[in-house]
């Protein structure tokens, strides 16, 4: 079987470079438009019909791309050591956990368990966070009192 297809046609870097340029400005050329440059261009309107097609395709794609790539960000689950470590330099640490629930971006696949789980870790660590902060506000309103004994 004889295939009589013509071979797939490459552009070249100048005719790429020109195409480029003109879909930063339009990413839909009118038909007028083509037709001017496929001749400047020496190439078929369809030609260049299809190129920008296959951009706009391209770029879609890399934006797709991107929201799932936010949308993957894993969220975290508190732990009693994560919450110690970050909270032993209290001082430094602000009144909430370093990631609020409104910041949190869910993977479709977790599940409602998994959400309910998150949201009961940040109130556990929230509540600890400000369990901590009072005793060592209680600790500094305490007046300190001399000891007759030095060894005390």
């Amino acid at each position: 079987m004889i295939d009589n297809k013509p071979k797939r046609k490459r552009i070249s870097p100048d005719q790429f470079c020109l195409l480029t340029e003109l879909f930063q400005q339009t990413d839909t050329p009118s038909h007028e438009l083509r037709e001017r440059l496929a001749k400047k261009l020496e190439m078929t309107n369809r030609e260049v019909q299809v190129w920008f097609q296959n951009r706009r395709a391209k770029v879609n794609r890399a934006r797709l791309q991107e929201q799932e790539h936010v949308k993957k960000v894993k969220f975290n689950y508190w732990s009693s050591s994560s919450s110690s470590a970050s909270s032993s330099s209290l001082s430094s640490c602000s009144s909430s956990p370093s990631l609020l629930p409104h910041d949190l971006v869910f993977h479709p696949d977790v599940t409602p368990i998994d959400i309910l789980a998150t949201a009961a870790a940040y109130v556990q660590q929230w509540d600890e966070q400000e369990r901590k902060k009072l005793e060592l506000q209680q600790q500094q309103q305490q007046p300190k009192r001399k000891s007759w004994r030095p060894w005390l």
